[in-house]
């Protein structure tokens, strides 16, 4: 994987956030996740309306591939999902960050920062936050209007630009644990109905 060069388009908009205390400073982005056409995330500095980052979802490895306009071909991180686990792997900087699970029912995905800082990512495809060892918020990205498409991304500043890679992973693991689930669900309906369509007829 070819590694980033030059500045890290790790450079957004600020403002006053509640997330860790009152006078911490967040960057904030604008998410626009897309069903079929790729890029599958484009990710927007919400001060300039810059696009800044593009994540492409792929069925095989690497099933993430974080990119920026800003330095054109140049991959900043890949994520795999390993078969038979709920681990997730990411690659930045010739780093591996692994997200474990952790409890059964809680939904929790635990790492360590490249500061050596232990952080959680809890939470659904619809809203995700990512806690410290004090559980206060660090990062957050969570649905904003109605039609789901877009979504707001809030990173406190004195995280690593590996925390926002994070961030996109995650939804993206979320996102497709829900899609297959519901087509689990849709396949058992409609064998339900065949099956009972087929009762019928006897």
């Amino acid at each position: 994987m070819a590694e980033k060069a030059g500045s890290s388009p790790f450079v957004t908009s600020t403002a006053t956030a509640t997330a860790k205390n009152t006078s911490t400073t967040v960057k904030t982005y604008r998410v626009e996740a897309h069903s079929w056409s790729k890029p599958t995330l484009e990710v927007f500095d919400t001060a300039t309306n810059t696009l800044v980052y593009t994540a492409d979802s792929h069925t095989f490895r690497p099933h993430i591939v974080v990119q920026s306009p800003s330095q054109p071909g140049v991959t900043i991180s890949e994520a795999t999902f390993p078969s038979f686990s709920s681990r997730v792997e990411i690659t930045y900087q010739g780093r591996t960050i692994v997200l474990e699970k952790t409890g059964f029912f809680r939904g929790r995905h635990a790492f360590t920062s490249i500061s050596g800082e232990p952080l959680t990512w809890k939470g659904g495809v619809s809203s995700l936050v990512c806690l410290d060892q004090k559980e206060q918020k660090v990062a957050s990205i969570q649905t904003d209007g109605w039609s789901g498409r877009t979504k707001s991304l809030d990173i406190v500043s004195d995280v690593g630009e590996e925390v926002l890679i994070s961030a996109l992973v995650m939804f993206l693991y979320e996102r497709r644990k829900s899609r297959s689930r519901s087509g689990a669900a849709g396949a058992a309906g409609s064998a339900g109905a065949a099956a009972g369509g087929g009762a019928g007829g006897c």
